[in-house]
């Protein structure tokens, strides 16, 4: 199989799931969409290592995860800057409703960037992508059980901010 073919059956299907992790991090479409193509460009310059890799789709998040940590710390997002990712549509709900909705996507968004990183990781490929431990250890390259403890301690912490941003009206 030529690099051509190779890149057009295994890697560009990526793309989607490489957009959705990188807009995970950046809350910014235009910025996830060119650390895809920044990903995809790499990728394509180490063509001759595509052999020794084993999993290209890690070794893509990987990139996907490095330059959005670059991206985070150049730019230094502030979490009044982050976007609602996805709005409700659905015209059977009361504006109270709709307005409840958003501000709870907003303060969830806000806790989850409070983690710290590998736990928004984990907790981002677990819930958003519904990868299995095994998927998530393999393309953040660590344990199983670090994987489930990053997940538990996430879980927990957004939990307890959640409770107590309820509790104290937040």
């Amino acid at each position: 199989m030529d690099h051509r073919q190779t890149f057009t059956e295994l890697i560009l299907p990526l793309k989607d799931n490489l957009f959705r992790f990188g807009y995970s991090f950046l809350r910014d479409r235009q910025k996830a969409e060119d650390i895809v193509q920044e990903t995809m460009l790499r990728v394509w310059n180490c063509r001759e290592k595509w052999q020794a890799l084993g999993n290209i789709e890690g070794y893509c998040m990987g990139i996907v995860r490095n330059l959005c940590v670059d991206e985070i710390r150049r730019v230094k997002i502030t979490l009044s800057n982050i976007e609602i990712a996805s709005e409700v549509k659905s015209n059977d709900h009361s504006p109270v409703e709709v307005y409840s909705r958003k501000q709870l996507k907003i303060t969830l968004d806000k806790t989850i960037q409070m983690l710290p990183e590998k736990q928004q990781q984990c907790f981002h490929l677990r819930e958003s992508e519904g990868r299995s431990y095994d998927e998530i250890a393999e393309v953040l390259a660590i344990s199983m059980e670090q994987v489930k403890v990053n997940i538990f301690r996430a879980r927990n912490f957004i939990k307890k901010e959640l409770l107590k941003q309820e509790a104290y009206g937040l």
